[in-house]
């Protein structure tokens, strides 16, 4: 016998064992007396996922034990049910708690049944790193405007540029007439906006948010003549020259020096991110 299905609102939690939702059982359409104790019913949970975690797995019975013991800590305790995970309960009982399965080994599992062993590729743990600093999959539609990945491409680890470039570069402007061509990326969201329109400046500080660039100085030390760059966080009047340790006072070059930008990160690594970037984007198109 089933019975309708019932919304309730959950609480997330976050523990040594990981991360879990909590949430009361909803009224019950049947006695729930406590000399029916010994009295069991599955409930059925249907849930998002949380994260890189998985709250209510795929329909593969084989892997019962494993989702008794992984969600509620009882392998005799779960059923796989088709859209959902069923947890063996008490009649009496007015709570639940379930803890989300990691995607990773949630996979690995899966290939096990058929004698396969698998564990993920560095590109692929690149690549959910990088997802997770953008915020998730939605987080990387930024990645959509050409002139962004032309720029993270374009300009090495070890290789600064002016605000102008980025925003040149990011708005496609015609070499010849200097109009940006970005007519195509005005209605995409990134982010929540005041303004109806996407507008190349507005990707470049959601990406400086991010993480993807730092600013710094581009400073040139008066002894050995040679450029080098420094972080924000670590330029001061007095600066050391990283070529040939000079110590010398900056403020005089400040008058003419503009914020140069590098990138950072995962988006520093000097291989494109094993592919990340484009993976990322195709993940978001297809969630």
């Amino acid at each position: 016998m089933t019975f309708a299905a019932k919304s309730v609102l959950g609480a997330s939690l976050e523990d040594g064992l990981g991360t879990g939702v909590a949430f009361q059982l909803p009224e019950k359409p049947f006695l729930a007396d406590t000399a029916l104790h010994v009295q069991k019913v599955v409930v059925s949970v249907t849930g998002p996922n949380i994260g890189n975690a998985m709250l209510t797995p795929p329909f593969i019975p084989q892997l019962n034990e494993y989702y008794g013991r992984t969600a509620y800590f009882r392998g005799s305790a779960a059923r796989s049910d088709p859209g959902g995970l069923g947890i063996i309960l008490n009649v009496t009982d007015e709570q639940l708690t379930l803890h989300t399965l990691p995607f990773p080994e949630l996979i690995s599992r899966i290939f096990e049944i058929h004698g396969i062993k698998a564990k993920p590729s560095p590109a692929g743990l690149l690549t959910s790193r990088l997802v997770a600093q953008m915020g998730g999959l939605q987080g990387c539609r930024v990645f959509k405007i050409a002139g962004v990945r032309s720029l993270i491409k374009k300009y090495a680890p070890d290789r600064s540029f002016e605000r102008t470039e980025a925003l040149t570069m990011i708005g496609d402007a015609d070499p010849a007439t200097h109009q940006q061509r970005f007519d195509a990326y005005k209605r995409l969201y990134i982010e929540q906006r005041d303004k109806p329109e996407l507008k190349p400046e507005d990707a470049f500080l959601y990406l400086l948010k991010k993480g993807v660039f730092r600013a710094g100085l581009k400073l040139a030390c008066p002894t050995c003549q040679l450029d080098f760059w420094v972080t924000l966080d670590d330029a001061k009047s007095t600066t050391e020259c990283v070529y040939c340790g000079f110590a010398f006072n900056v403020v005089p070059q400040l008058r003419d020096r503009n914020w140069a930008y590098r990138r950072s990160g995962l988006f520093g690594r000097d291989d494109h991110q094993r592919g990340g970037i484009p993976v990322a984007v195709m993940l978001h198109f297809s969630s």
